[in-house]
Order: structure tokens, then sequence, then C-alpha cells
């Protein structure tokens, strides 16, 4: 009768770390449990917000109540569009009306014959300084007029042509997009990280506990017994880390929060 082959320590690592990428793939529902949880938090972070409408611009309902305050309006709404805000003007008919409707949340401000600005509380910075802005403008206009200055000159005064930029660097428009997604792809990656290390810890001791690991020693020594459940672990994590960056990248591009150059698009043919 033949002698059993001996096996190498080489065989022995590789099956000890196959056994380890088998058992955890396969059996323990962990990997399928914490693989899910993250797409989850992903589709979150990347769905959600434009589904509440994160993206759409910035909204405010001012009331401009008595002829001194209509000027205000062509002038507030230019000024609003040119920073990326919409303003929805509304014509209370008296200061009491107009009152009654910030206090019921229907406007954000009103502004009353031109003179005073009505807010529920404090008033939102970026419209305070929207309607102050336009106020100060229109005051001007008016000031310029009752001096006899031509109109030409009076828009030539207050509207000067913006200044051009130029960019050092190309700029690109989803770079708020880009960070907010690597910001929360870091922590992710740490905790994963973190993750992987416990469970190779505890994936070491764990068959200490049920006399498993006494079974196994009589074939393989410690040395590849710890290499095995090392490399078998850590291909799990790789394993689940490319899962998750390929369905990530995929939500990403579908969602438009990144885009991907021509030369990376994948070819058929």
């Amino acid at each position: 009768m033949s002698a059993p082959r001996q096996t190498s320590g080489y065989d022995n690592i590789k099956l000890t770390a196959r056994r380890e990428l088998v058992e955890r793939t396969r059996r323990d529902r962990s990997f399928l449990i914490s693989t899910l949880v993250t797409l989850a938090i992903l589709f979150a972070i990347i769905f959600v917000p434009r589904l509440f409408g994160s993206d759409d611009p910035t909204e405010f309902d001012v009331g401009l109540v008595g002829p001194a305050s209509q000027p205000l309006g062509q002038v507030l709404t230019a000024q609003a569009e040119a920073i990326d805000v919409r303003i929805n003007l509304r014509q209370p008919t008296s200061a009491a009306a107009a009152e009654a409707a910030v206090r019921d949340g229907d406007l954000d401000l009103a502004v009353i014959d031109g003179r005073e600005l009505v807010a529920e509380a404090e008033v939102d910075e970026q419209l305070n300084v929207l309607v102050q802005a336009a106020s100060r403008a229109v005051r001007a206009q008016q000031a310029l007029q009752e001096a006899g200055v031509a109109q030409g000159e009076i828009q030539a005064a207050l509207a000067p042509p913006p200044l051009p930029v130029r960019s050092l660097e190309p700029v690109d428009e989803d770079a708020r997009s880009k960070r907010t997604i690597a910001t929360v792809a870091v922590f992710i990656l740490y905790g994963q990280l973190i993750g992987y290390c416990f469970a190779v810890a505890m994936g070491v001791v764990e068959e200490k506990s049920t006399r498993v690991v006494e079974v196994l020693l009589a074939a393989v020594r410690p040395v590849q017994l710890l290499a095995g459940k090392i490399i078998g672990i850590g291909l799990v994590g790789l394993l689940q880390l490319a899962v998750i960056g390929v369905i990530g990248l995929v939500l990403a591009t579908a969602s438009g929060a990144i885009t991907l150059p021509p030369d990376a698009a994948p070819t058929i043919g």
C-alpha cells in the first residue's frame, strides 16, 4: 500500500485560503448583509438628495406691497437669477394681508411701500442681501432720475458689465458632487478596512473555541494556517470592495453625479 502523498506548505496555504473564501462568501450571511447595507448607503447618498430636489435652485416667495415696492421686482429677480436663486413675486392687497401671509408661511418676506421689510422671524441671509441690494439700486436710480441724469447714463452707472473671469485650471461643474462622493467613499473604505482587520483577527481565534483548530493543526502548520486565513479573508475583502466599487460607479454615472470621459467608456466590437 502506497504512503499518502505529502502536501506542500504552499498547497496547505492555498487550501486554507480557499476554505475561508468559500465559507465566508457562500455560507456566511454577514458578507451578503454587509455588502447590501453598504450598497444601500451608496444608493441613498447618490439618489436621495436628487429625489428631494437638492439640486434645484433656492426659491423664495416675496410680497411687494404698494406702488413704491413694485420697482424692486424686476431688479430683484434679475439679481437672483445671476446666482441661481428663484424669486416668486406676490402682490398682497395691503400691509395687513402681507403680514398675515408671512405669519402663515406663504411669504418668506414682504416689502411694505419700499420702506420696510417684514419677516416672520430672522430673515434668510441670502434673501436679505438680495432684497437690500435691489432696494439700494432702485433708490439710487430714483435719486439720479430726480437729479436729471439721463436714463442711459443711469443704466451704465448702476448696471456695468461683469468682469470677465479667467480660470487658471479647467472648471469642473461636478466638482462638488465628486468631493461629496469621494468623502463618503473614504469613510466607507476606512470602515471596511477596520471590519476586514477585525474579521482576520476573529477568524484566527474563532476556531480555537470550537476545537476545530486542533484538527486543522494536525494537518497544517500554524504559520500555514495563519497565512491561509489572512489570504482568504483578504480576498473576501477585495472581492467585496470590487463589487461595491463597480456598482457604486455605475450608480453614480447613471445618476449624473459623475461623468466618465469618452475614452473611458467601454466599447463593443
